[in-house]
């Protein structure tokens, strides 16, 4: 302690060496700032391992058990015990229903390409793009790639 701090108490350090001289086996549970104990650090806490293993214990808990609310099975192992696990979380949307509206989107486009033809298709898209900001994006969507420029040609020559 400095001595703007000892004041403030009423100890003096030689109160607080005498403490600390009085309890030697439990000198690491102290946390006691004068500066003649250990270098002028703070003295750290003996417990520090056994509270770590057991914070480290209850955050694992704790992430399998936010785990399991999700859903879990119940299996059985080897030796007997049941156990339960965790199912695999599965995504809102699945990627199939995705794979299908990409597809849908460029058969639009295509079908698009393919009735109103290129030069007013490319018409139809610069003035979508003197638009606001979320036609723009639209534009940019919407501007002829290869792809749809392939099946454009392939299904124009079906269409009268």
């Amino acid at each position: 302690m400095d001595d703007a701090n000892l004041k403030q108490t009423g100890l003096k350090s030689g109160h607080l060496q005498e403490f600390y001289g009085f309890l030697p086996l439990f000198w690491r549970n102290l946390c006691l700032p004068f500066k003649d104990a250990y270098r002028g650090r703070l003295l750290e806490a003996a417990m520090t391992g056994k509270q770590l293993e057991f914070d480290q214990r209850v955050h694992r808990l704790n992430k399998k058990h936010a785990k399991l609310s999700r859903g879990y099975r119940a299996t059985m192992r080897k030796d007997g015990l049941v156990v339960m696990r965790p199912q695999r979380v599965q995504s809102a949307v699945p990627a199939k229903v995705l794979l299908m509206c990409l597809v849908g989107f460029f058969a639009f486009k295509t079908f698009l390409l393919a009735s109103l033809g290129p030069s007013a298709y490319e018409y139809r898209v610069d003035s979508l793009s003197q638009g606001t900001s979320v036609e723009q994006a639209g534009a940019w969507i919407m501007q002829i790639d290869p792809i749809s420029a392939f099946l454009a040609a392939q299904v124009s020559s079906y269409l009268p």
